[in-house]
């Protein structure tokens, strides 16, 4: 079993003088990111089957380019293996 979780939050502090960045990009350096990223996964290995399910939690995060706030999800995946050899 694995467990991650990750929070960062960007904060631009300094424009520039000599070649300022536009609010445009600071706001799409702090926010176009989800500040929070987690996932759990299981695996197990039994003879020649191999299973795997994960799930992966993104926090909410805004769209720059379109305006628009995208909702936290969670996605969800499996696997299941067999080794023919």
């Amino acid at each position: 079993m694995t467990v991650a979780f990750n929070y960062n939050k960007t904060e631009v502090d300094d424009r520039e003088t000599i070649n300022p960045i536009s609010g445009g990009r600071i706001e799409a350096l702090e926010d176009v990111l989800p500040n929070a990223k987690g996932n759990i996964a299981w695996s197990h290995t039994q003879g020649q089957l191999r299973t795997l399910v994960r799930a992966s939690y993104y926090g909410a995060w805004k769209s720059t380019g379109n305006g628009y706030t995208l909702c936290a999800t969670t996605l969800v995946d499996a696997q299941v293996a067999y080794d023919y050899t």
